[in-house]
Parts: C-alpha cells; sequence; structure tokens
C-alpha cells in the first residue's frame, strides 16, 4: 500500500473541494468530481488505517529454532534406542534460565513476561558442632602435713653480767628477777659486798643455787643432797631422767640454798619447841578456812592471795616471811616432800605465771591449806592431786 502523509493529503483537499460545500446537481458532468471525492475520502480512510496501525506496538516474533540445533537434533535422534521424554528435549531447547520463552497471542497480545527466576537463598551453614569442654581435672588430695616436732626448750640460761656504775645487788636481783641470795651465792659473796664497775657476776635464771658436777654425782643423790625434788631440777635443767651427769657439768639447783646449810638442816632433828611452831602455824591457818580470794589481799578484812595469807599466818606465829612466793621460797632451809611436817610452806610452778607462782601450808596426812581460787577461797586440797603433782616445786621450814 502507497503511504501518504497526512500533511500532503490534507492540502490536497482544501485545493479540489470549495470554500461552502454543497451537492451539486446530479449530472453527467458532476459524477467524475465525485468520483473524484470518494477516491479522495478512500486514500484518506487507508491513511487514517495505516496511522492506526502504526501507532500498535509491534508484536515479538517467536525465535525460530536454529538450522545447527535441528541438524544435530534429526541425526542423534537415530542413535536413541528408546524415545527421549518430552520433558528432556524440553530441556534440551530451554535457554540456561531453564524456562522457555512465552508464546505469543494469536490475537496479538503482549506475551506474559515471565517472571525472574526466585533466587534461591544460600545454604545455612551447618554450625560446627559445640566442643565439649574437658572434664574437670580431680585435684588431687591435699598431703597432711606431718607433725612438726615439738623442738625440746632450751635450758635456761645462765648469764655472765659485767656490773656498771651505780649497779647494786638488789638493782640486779630486780632486774633479773631472782633473790638477792642467789646472787651472792652464785659469786661467792658476802651481804656487806660492794660491787666495782667492771666486776663480771654470773647471774643464774631462778632463784636458788649452782652445783658443778663432781664423779660419781647423780641426779637423785644430787636432788637429795640439797632437799629438793628431783624433777624440778631436771626440769630446770631440761634434762632427761635417764641421762647421764657429765663432770664438771653446771647445774641450776631451783630453791635449792648452798649444800653445807641445806645439809646441817636436813641433818638437824626438829625439836619439840619446833614442832610446836608448826602446830601452832597450822591450828591459826585452820581458823580462816573459807575466807574469801583476793588478788592482792594479806589480811582477814581484805581477803588473801596465797603468799599473803601464808605471810599473815606465819606473822601471827612470829614469823617473818617475804611478800610473795617466789621470796618465801627461801625463807628457810629446803625439805624434801618425804620429809613435810605440819606448818611447813609447799610451793608450786608455772601456775598463773612462770617460775614459783603459789605457795600453801602443810597441815600433814598428805593436805595442805591455802588460798586457791575466787570460786574457792581459802579451802584444803591433796597434794597428790593431778594438778599439784604436775607443779610441784619445793618445801621449805621457815619456823626450823
Amino acid at each position: 500500500m502507497v503511504k501518504i502523509p497526512l500533511r500532503t493529503l490534507v492540502s490536497l483537499f482544501r485545493r479540489l473541494l470549495p470554500t461552502h460545500f454543497s451537492l451539486p446537481p446530479l449530472t453527467a458532468a458532476t459524477f467524475p468530481r465525485i468520483a473524484l471525492v470518494l477516491t479522495l475520502l478512500a486514500v484518506m480512510l487507508g491513511a487514517g488505517s495505516g496511522l492506526y496501525v502504526r501507532s500498535r506496538r509491534p508484536q515479538p516474533r517467536t525465535a525460530a529454532t536454529p538450522p545447527s540445533a535441528v541438524a544435530d537434533l534429526a541425526g542423534a535422534l537415530p542413535t536413541i534406542a528408546a524415545p527421549l521424554p518430552a520433558d528432556s528435549l524440553l530441556s534440551r531447547a530451554a535457554p540456561p534460565g531453564g524456562d522457555l520463552p512465552a508464546q505469543a497471542s494469536s490475537r496479538g497480545e503482549r506475551p506474559t513476561a515471565t517472571p525472574p527466576p526466585t533466587a534461591t537463598p544460600p545454604p545455612t551453614a551447618t554450625p560446627l558442632p559445640t566442643t565439649t569442654p574437658p572434664p574437670t581435672a580431680t585435684p588431687l588430695p591435699t598431703a597432711t602435713p606431718l607433725p612438726t616436732a615439738t623442738p625440746t626448750p632450751a635450758a635456761p640460761a645462765i648469764v655472765t653480767y659485767t656490773v656498771v656504775e651505780g649497779d647494786t645487788v638488789t638493782s640486779l636481783a630486780e632486774r633479773f628477777g631472782v633473790s638477792v641470795e642467789t646472787i651472792l651465792w652464785a659469786n661467792e659473796l658476802d651481804s656487806s659486798a660492794t660491787l666495782q664497775p667492771g666486776q663480771e657476776l654470773t647471774i643464774p635464771p631462778v632463784s636458788g643455787v649452782l652445783h658443778t658436777v663432781q664423779q660419781g654425782d647423780t641426779l637423785d643423790g644430787i636432788a637429795q643432797a640439797y632437799g629438793i625434788d628431783a624433777a624440778a631440777i631436771a626440769q630446770a635443767n631440761n634434762l632427761d631422767g635417764a641421762a647421764a651427769l657429765s663432770e664438771g657439768q653446771v647445774l641450776i639447783i631451783p630453791g635449792g640454798r648452798p649444800l653445807i646449810e641445806a645439809t646441817a638442816a636436813a641433818s638437824a632433828p626438829p625439836s619439840a619447841a619446833t614442832a610446836n611452831k608448826g602446830a601452832e602455824i597450822v591450828a591459826i591457818a585452820r581458823q580462816y578456812e573459807g575466807y574469801a580470794y583476793v588478788y592482792g589481799g594479806s589480811s582477814p578484812a581484805t581477803g588473801f592471795d596465797c603468799s599473803g595469807f601464808a605471810q599473815y599466818v606465819c606473822a601471827q606465829a612470829g614469823i617473818t616471811l617475804p611478800r610473795v612466793a617466789a621470796d618465801q621460797v627461801y625463807a628457810g632451809p629446803s625439805v624434801s616432800q618425804s620429809e613435810l611436817m605440819p606448818g611447813d610452806l609447799v610451793f608450786f610452778q608455772n601456775t598463773y605465771g612462770a617460775g614459783v607462782s603459789h605457795v600453801g601450808i602443810y597441815v600433814g596426812g598428805g593436805l595442805m591449806i591455802h588460798a586457791s581460787t575466787p570460786e574457792r577461797g581459802v579451802c584444803y586440797d591433796a597434794l597428790d592431786g593431778a594438778y599439784w603433782v604436775q607443779h610441784w616445786y619445793g618445801a621449805n621450814r621457815p619456823w626450823a
């Protein structure tokens, strides 16, 4: 079909038609004009139809199978024993996406757009298996420490002291916690001696005397000679009871007196007057049974402590004693426990304090009377009680 631009047809139509259109009379002369007008109308209608067709969107054509693909397919058919399923043939001609191209409708409709393939989500990463922690190691049982051996306490040391200006025997006795007699006996001094600066003195660690072991001495023999219990001597010198003594060894005799005085006191039998004095002391002491114990007390009005009771009772019998037990132990000749008489003073160590720290009055029959504790006051106790046996120190006779 000849396509004439619309602008050219409109211009031609205006030239052929009169300004005021009117139907001419139908005569033989007007037929050619009418035919021309109809022709022009047909041309215009044709042009308009072409414009409509041009305005429509061209329809997609179905892609033809390439000749090479058809030849390949034809050549492969004879070699296949069994016919391939339809799905297999379609899959061969399908594009890489896996879908056949959409076919256009026979009525010229737009083909339905094939939706893009749904993206396959990436496979979920398989979590790594949880590592099972290794079992906690069972701690090894704590080894029970071996019991620590209790060190044997060292024997109290004997001190060598160099005198300085202003020293006296009394001041040194107070400084070292021993009696004045202990310093005098250890250094063979008399009570009127004056100390000189630079002079060296031997100071025993406890009140008593020093004994130098001679050939043939035994612990029991020394204890008997000084009238002191052998256990007290062994404890003061940290001795095993079975240990042999060495000649020249210096022993501390706690509560002892020089050997000449001790021998004389032990060898002299008690007189009747002496025995009566002991009985007098016991009789006075019994009057205060049940009185209160008061630390520092020394009279019935205030109450008694142990040394205050012994001092007060002896004073009523006319015998003067020092105030504290550590000094009272030197107020008379020592006697052994087997030689005790009523009225003798008995001493104990390491009770509420170190060293000689308690005193009682022996009443006979293995009993003593003493100011005991705040709960018991002045009362009786047996010397063979476990506590008093453990703390026994010695005895003396201040009324001899």
